[in-house]
């Protein structure tokens, strides 16, 4: 009967066996020569198989249309030992229960709940696209990577690359897909006892094993996952697991499956059977079709504008994320991807075993014959297609497809035996492609007219695939500028005067490039034009900075907007989640720790050491001889050691004084690193600043400073562990405040209160870094310009000295705690200073809710900026505000001062928790040296230029003469 279908000549017992012993590419090119030589049909005989060849609909839809011959052919047997019985090849009734199983986890509803992974594996590919710059790239790995990843996703509940051996198994599931085409395209390796011989049945086994053992892996995690969840619970997606498909919550594939077992209509093997089948069936197919379309729509610029057009008309200008309802909208989309897939096909051809003798184009086809369905070819028929070789999606528009023969398109095969995943796979090429087209244009770098394929059992060419990604800036800047700069927050907080907004910048062109004098400057700039409030506004970055006291008592005066604004996470890296970043609960739990820390009683006990390193200060500045020095690191020596001393009950000893100065070294560079990401927007992603030239600084210096603080700790609690004193409450009311019989260190209420479980190491050492970068920084900043100003003032240094002799009586001339309360009049100067020099000039805090300032709507999530130095400087708040006149601070010059217009310590619940400390040692220091030295100025206040900075720092040395008295 096979003689008398047209075919090749026939030898003796080998048959056609010559015909298609050839290289996988000339097999592919014969076959197509060959469906051009026969009329839609053609046999050929390889003992012991006979073969009939069809590609044309009539023949295709007695095969595939009914269930008789849904058994597929021996050449899938190759594919045994992988998938064993799993829906792709199995049979009858066991195929039948699978298929019923089965079909539910593709229903629409199921297929919304893959949907989410879908978009995140999307996510992933756009950025490997957004990484090759626009780079030719071969695009078969990006994309069949991309696709195995949303497979495992699905399938399995699991992120592969987040998996031990997911690398391992992708690579186990590529490398047993070229054992399976060898053994395919080799005749002598299709027989099983000769594959056995070879080293590549050797490193088959080792890569199956390898599949197996890792979906084993994986059934079984999940299952131990599902142990209380209910099937109500997985088919309504209302679990309580938050694992990683379950949780707002998706569901696996693998879950259905679970679900089926415990109904006992699969086993444990079955389980294993579907998730590969699907494995391998879902990611390579996808990913062949995926490529072609990718590379039709580059070839073809007219119809991928069209593509673009429509996704205009869904989308707009809004960049948001393709939902389920925006691809049924994808009709054009939709015929570009079945055109795709009708000139290539990514299953080639399908292969059945006649169950019974059949008629085909008029020819018996005897019981037993192998049927390969050349569905390639089929799409190519003239008889089916006019102008079947070109690219025309408009033949799938509804009006094209009337009357054309409904197997005349079979991607998807068809019949009972149909594609289980068709609609998974649309849902999943759509929303890739369209997520690429929005982001893209694509170049093709190879014509479609140069594909060479190879014979495989998916449609893979023998050659990269090369497609270079555009990156469609003009259309991202418009949208960035419409969505982003024009939204409603921008609108609303564009209303607040500010600088002239500039395309897609905004406001970022004014402080681009500028170095931190430069910004410093602006900002003085600013206060001066604008009227107690200004605004900046770039990217979805807003500020709103503001300088007059009823607005700062609206931010500062409760906890509603406590939480610092976005910059300080720029801080993190450093202070971590201290005092000074942290916020809510967290900030709470600290703060209550460390108050009684700066209790009265406490501070009396910190005296005694400010007072020793006070002397050790006059000591320093008496080396001098009347020359100037540059009083800075004078100072910053004497305000580290007493923030050293005293809160941490550390004394800097010859080690750790070497390393104190590069501490402080690196706190200054770490800061210009800080302030220089401020000024440059496209810096704010950590992961971009952290490969930037100055990001590699930071993390230099902060190794120096988290070096330096851990051998602090260190310090301290190894003197505990010496030296253990009972610890006891100075206030009944606290149960944090401990008292020992010498002094109290803050560090040692961290360490108690580690003990209690309140703080672990990392908060220790988050407080810690805090408290020495602003116990010592601020107040050195403080005594700087104090000295500075009574400098420049001798008349008021005078009256200063003149108090301080009428309470130093003692030969000495050191003061006490009790001297340090009368010190009315140097108290008033270091005010005054403090207002004309605040060492803190600007503190920023997050919006929570929509607040007016000045009679403007500020949005919820702007960043406020206080700038403190403006504030201090307004002529309402304080008459002649640039002279320095510490009688303002008089208690009758004070009254009916606003509450909010001098807040050098910040305000409200938030406020400096270590002002007492800070005013206490700012005397101890000053009245010791005025006490001994006439101070001179060298440098004057008009020669300070400062920088932008958390704490208020001269660009240079400030210069000072001490004179003996």
């Amino acid at each position: 009967m096979m003689k008398k279908i047209p075919g090749f000549k026939f030898n003796f017992i080998v048959g056609n066996a010559f015909e298609i012993l050839v290289s996988p590419d000339e097999l592919f090119d014969k076959a197509r020569k060959w469906a051009t030589d026969f009329k839609g049909i053609y046999g050929f005989y390889m003992y012991p198989s006979a073969c009939i060849n069809i590609y044309n609909a009539d023949d295709v839809k007695v095969i595939l249309s009914t269930f008789k011959h849904h058994q597929k052919s021996i050449i899938y047997n190759l594919l045994k030992p992988w998938l064993r019985q799993g829906l792709l090849l199995s049979k009858g009734s066991k195929w039948l229960e699978r298929r019923k199983i089965l079909t539910p986890t593709f229903h629409f509803n199921v297929l919304q709940k893959y949907y989410p992974i879908m978009v995140d594996s999307t996510e992933r590919l756009l950025e490997t696209l957004d990484q090759t710059k626009e780079d030719t790239i071969d695009i078969c790995p990006v994309i069949s990577d991309f696709a195995l990843s949303s497979i495992c996703e699905t399938a399995m509940g699991t992120k592969i690359n987040e998996y031990a051996d997911g690398r391992k198994y992708k690579e186990a599931i590529h490398r047993i897909r070229k054992v399976i085409y060898q053994r395919f395209v080799n005749i002598v390796l299709s027989v099983d006892f000769i594959f056995r011989l070879t080293s590549l049945k050797k490193e088959y086994t080792k890569y199956l094993s390898i599949v197996h053992d890792f979906t084993k892996n994986v059934i079984e995690n999940r299952k131990r996952e599902m142990k209380n969840i209910s099937e109500t619970e997985v088919m309504s997606n209302e679990g309580n697991n938050e694992n990683v498909y379950f949780g707002k919550k998706r569901t696996a594939f693998l879950d259905f499956l679970i679900l089926a077992q415990r109904k006992g209509q699969t086993d444990e093997v079955g389980i294993q059977e579907e998730v590969d089948t699907f494995m391998f069936r879902g990611h390579d197919t996808v990913s062949a079709a995926l490529t072609y379309s990718l590379l039709l729509l580059a070839e073809h610029t007219s119809i991928q504008n069209k593509v673009v057009d429509e996704l205009q008309r869904i989308f707009g200008d809004d960049t948001r994320k393709a939902t389920m309802d925006d691809l049924a909208l994808m009709h054009y989309l939709e015929c570009c991807i079945k055109e795709g897939m009708r000139l290539y096909p990514p299953v080639p051809f399908i292969s059945r075993r006649m169950t019974e003798s059949v008629t085909l184009s008029n020819y018996t086809v005897p019981r037993g014959a192998m049927c390969h369905i050349h569905i390639y070819d089929l799409h190519r028929q003239e008889s089916l297609f006019n102008n079947a070789s070109t690219y025309d999606p408009d033949r799938f528009l509804p009006e094209n497809s009337i009357g054309r023969h409904p197997y005349a398109y079979v991607a998807f095969s068809a019949g009972p035996r149909n594609c289980i995943g068709q609609k998974f796979a649309m849902i999943e090429m759509k929303l890739a492609i369209s997520s690429i087209l929005r982001r893209f244009e694509l170049v093709p770098m190879i014509k479609t007219e140069d594909l060479k394929f190879t014979a495989d059992i998916i449609l893979k060419t023998s050659h990269p695939i090369q497609i270079k990604f555009i990156r469609l800036l003009i259309v991202i800047l418009c949208s960035v500028e419409y969505f982003v700069n024009r939204n409603e927050n921008a609108r609303a907080i564009k209303n607040v005067p500010g600088f002239k907004d500039v395309f897609f910048f905004g406001n970022a062109l004014a402080v681009f490039g500028m170095n931190s004098v430069g910004l410093f400057n602006l900002g003085r700039e600013c206060a001066k034009k604008f009227n107690g409030i200004y605004r900046f506004y770039s990217l979805s970055i807003a500020a709103v900075n503001i300088y007059n006291p009823e607005d700062v008592e609206i931010i500062t005066s409760s906890m509603k907007h406590h939480e610092k604004s976005i910059i300080y996470k720029f801080f993190e890296t450093w202070l971590k989640d201290g005092l000074l970043i942290s916020n809510g609960s967290k900030w709470q739990e600290r703060r209550k720790i460390l108050t009684s820390a700066f209790h009265f009683n406490i501070l009396r006990k910190y005296f005694p050491i400010l007072g020793e390193n006070s002397q050790k200060l006059v000591k320093m500045v008496e080396k001098s001889n009347g020359e100037a020095i540059d009083i800075v690191p004078v100072l910053c020596d004497f305000t580290l050691d007493s923030i050293s001393e005293t809160a941490m009950g550390v004394k800097l000893d010859k080690d750790v004084t070497d390393s104190g100065d590069a501490y402080k070294n690196a706190v200054y560079e770490t800061i210009k690193t800080l302030i220089h990401r401020f000024i440059r927007i496209y810096l704010y992603p950590d992961f971009i600043f952290n490969c930037s030239p100055q990001g590699i600084k930071q993390s230099r210096y902060l190794t120096i400073i988290h070096r330096f603080i851990a051998k602090v700790i260190k310090k301290r609690k190894e003197n505990i562990r010496d030296k253990e004193e009972e610890d006891t409450a100075t206030d009944d009311n606290d149960n944090f405040v401990y008292k020992r019989k010498k002094r109290a260190a803050m560090l040692d209420l961290l360490i108690s209160a580690q003990k209690d479980g309140l703080i672990d190491d990392e908060g220790i050492e988050a407080e810690v870094n805090t408290f020495m970068f602003e116990g010592h920084d601020t107040t050195g900043a403080g005594l700087t310009y104090c000295l500075l100003t009574l400098a420049e003032h001798p008349v008021i240094q005078d009256k200063v000295l003149e108090e301080l002799q009428s309470i130093l009586t003692d030969s000495d001339g050191y003061a006490s705690v009790e001297d340090l309360a009368s010190m009315n009049y140097l108290e008033r100067c270091i005010k005054e200073t403090m207002r004309l020099y605040p060492p803190v000039p600007f503190i920023s805090r997050k919006l929570t809710e929509t607040v007016k300032l000045s009679n403007y709507q500020v949005p919820k999530g702007t960043m406020c900026h206080i700038h403190i130095y403006d504030m201090h400087r307004q002529e309402s708040l304080f008459k002649d505000a640039l002279k320095f006149d510490p009688d303002r601070f008089l208690p009758e010059n004070s009254v009916g001062r606003h509450p909010y217009a001098y807040i050098p310590f910040s305000a409200g619940p938030r406020n400096c928790i270590g002002q007492k400390f800070a005013m206490m040692e700012m005397k101890s220091a000053l009245s010791a040296i005025l006490m001994r030295f006439k101070v001179l100025p060298v440098t004057t206040s008009a020669d300070l230029e400062f920088t932008a900075d958390l704490v208020l720092r001269n660009s240079k040395p400030v210069y000072l003469k001490f004179i003996k008295r």
